[in-house]
């Protein structure tokens, strides 16, 4: 039970953005961007891809000096921000022992928003590798990439990405990004593959150094490439038959930007991402710190994504 006054710790949020416990793993903040929202639940319009996208109209003016019209389609989608936390007790004693050696409250703090990233990464992947979500906008590889000698990566994301553009009608906007998402065990394949290394080392096939994700991402045709080794209740988040490729962008203009996905933010309930606080517990003789926020992971348009099946075999 809490007990005692309540205190934002803003200084403590700073320094676990610095610590960044796990960076370069959640792919899913990658793909679905933090958007801040004015209330706990609503509606909201976003861009809805019909036949008047693609109808022909004439833009010439007319001799009654009318001119044509078209329409911007919309539709409406909903959203229900939930609170979720996490709290870890940081005992008098031990806060003592350990001062000397690492804050203890920034330690607490630092683990309970991991999980808290562990969580809605899960959430995301479930949603972003989901073949019933995805089931109109997949395909297998031609090749496993797991068949180095023969597989042809690098095609399989070009048809991808032809496919993407096709779907949202070539409307990816300024600032719009292409993001890979897979596994760890992906990316091994990928650095090994014969179609990557001819590409990369311009036939000579040989490796000085492992590529980096930008210059694998460069290879691919992404501007950003993410390969995840997290793991929740011992197994892998993001499936290592799988690999997608997702718009994103960082602007809120979903009525005329596609993306895959947001995580909306009740910005009135926690101002921030991963919001710190901590109260006093004198029953316990311990400093509670929690971490929390106030969100929901909300697909906007699976038609912004492409997901690549049986990339191993």
């Amino acid at each position: 039970m809490q007990k005692g006054s309540t205190v934002f710790r803003q200084e403590i949020a700073d320094i676990l953005q610095e610590n960044a416990l796990g960076e370069g793993q959640f792919a899913g903040e990658k793909i679905m961007p933090i958007m801040p929202v004015g209330a706990k639940a609503g509606e909201f319009a976003k861009l809805s891809f019909s036949t008047v996208k693609t109808v022909a109209v004439d833009d010439k003016r007319a001799s009654s000096g009318n001119y044509n019209e078209v329409t911007h389609e919309v539709t409406t989608d909903t959203y229900t921000c939930l609170k979720r936390g996490l709290e870890e007790p940081v005992d008098d004693d031990d806060a003592l022992i350990l001062g000397s050696y690492f804050d203890a409250e920034v330690s607490a703090a630092d683990l309970c928003r991991y999980y808290l990233r562990l969580n809605r990464e899960a959430r995301i992947a479930a949603i972003a590798f989901s073949s019933s979500v995805m089931a109109s906008y997949t395909a297998d590889a031609s090749t496993p990439w797991s068949t180095i000698a023969s597989a042809t990566p690098v095609d399989d994301i070009s048809k991808a990405k032809e496919n993407i553009l096709l779907n949202i009608n070539g409307m990816y906007g300024a600032g719009a990004k292409l993001v890979g998402v897979g596994n760890l065990t992906a990316k091994r394949y990928l650095l090994n593959c014969t179609d990557i290394k001819d590409r990369h080392f311009s036939g000579g096939n040989v490796n000085r150094k492992e590529m980096t994700n930008d210059e694998l991402a460069a290879v691919l045709g992404l501007d950003e490439i993410v390969f995840s080794g997290l793991k929740r209740g011992g197994s892998d988040i993001w499936d290592d038959t799988k690999f997608g490729i997702y718009v994103t962008s960082p602007s809120t203009q979903l009525r005329s930007t596609p993306v895959f996905g947001k995580t909306m933010l009740w910005r009135d309930s926690t101002p921030t991402d991963m919001m710190v606080e901590t109260y006093r517990d004198d029953s316990r003789e311990s400093d509670i710190v929690k971490v929390k926020h106030n969100s929901v992971e909300k697909l906007i348009t699976a038609r912004a994504g492409y997901l690549l099946t049986t990339v191993t075999a």
